[in-house]
């Protein structure tokens, strides 16, 4: 992938109107930077505006970087292009534009804390389940425990020793599974 990324690198250097640029995600300056554009893995290709950049599925080879550039990179919907927007899109960058900065912050600052909320949120219920996980567990591991510690191994013996067949019970099935 490294080779096929150079190439395709140097095959647009020049050109005005297509960047081919890359993010290490893993320094601490870009960590933040790689989690609100939703990088989970490496390397990650995206492509489109800076600000609503899509994921890239396809072909990793430096041929189809290539078509795909050529077929699929070129303006869209945005603060830069507002004309390929949508009549919603751009009746709302309109009136974004028209805010202060003052104004302007203030929105972002209220995204942003509503954002961080939910994924405090999710990070709680996370914990939560978690706890509810391990507590259920430690419940289940001391009930086997206590029934095994009531004499079943010695119950099963004498069952044994007196010809009783003991069957196990059958294999427990997995929902997750079907």
């Amino acid at each position: 992938m490294e080779d096929a990324w150079e190439e395709l690198s140097e095959k647009f250097e020049s050109s005005k109107s297509k960047l081919i640029g890359e993010i290490d995600c893993t320094s601490e300056e870009a960590k933040e930077l790689c989690t609100d554009m939703g990088v989970t893995s490496y390397p990650t290709l995206k492509f489109g505006d800076v600000f609503q950049l899509q994921d890239y599925e396809g072909p990793r080879d430096v041929e189809s970087l290539k078509k795909f550039s050529d077929k699929q990179l070129k303006p869209t919907c945005g603060v830069n292009h507002v004309q390929l927007c949508d009549k919603a899109t751009r009746k709302e960058i309109r009136r974004l534009k028209k805010l202060s900065l003052d104004e302007l912050d203030e929105e972002l600052a209220t995204k942003t804390e509503t954002l961080n909320a939910v994924d405090k949120n999710k990070e709680e219920f996370t914990a939560n389940l978690e706890a509810t996980y391990e507590e259920a567990m430690a419940t289940k591991d001391a009930q086997i425990k206590e029934i095994k510690d009531s004499g079943l191994k010695l119950m099963k013996s004498v069952a044994a020793n007196r010809g009783i067949k003991i069957t196990p019970p059958p294999p427990k099935k997995n929902p997750a599974a079907e």
